[in-house]
């Protein structure tokens, strides 16, 4: 079982970048149906960092005519991350978090 993978792709190209991407999406398939694993498309996203100055690339990324869906923000090692690296998402999943552990700690 395969859980938590990520891959990382940077390219100031974007022509480039959409290439580096078919390339090794396609090695990744022929190496999960040559081990026999499956993908969960429910937990599968593709996310896409950028900064002020770089745009965003149209990519869309298909696994065996499935398209996966592209996502703004997700939780990773633990920290919420969005697209353009803020800690907006981080702080607020948070501070939810810390209001409702202190909440039961002023009760009790």
């Amino acid at each position: 079982m395969i859980d938590d993978t990520s891959i990382t792709f940077t390219n100031s190209n974007p022509e480039d970048f959409k290439n580096d991407v078919k390339i090794k999406y396609e090695s990744l398939n022929k190496w999960f149906k040559a081990s026999r694993f499956t993908m969960n498309f429910d937990k599968i996203h593709v996310m896409q960092f950028t900064t002020k100055i770089s745009p965003q690339i149209d990519l869309d990324i298909n696994y065996t005519n499935k398209l996966i869906s592209k996502a703004n923000d997700t939780k990773f090692l633990g920290i919420y991350v969005n697209s353009t690296f803020s800690w907006i998402i981080h702080i607020e999943k948070i501070t939810h978090r810390l209001s409702a552990a202190i909440s039961v700690t002023i009760q009790n």
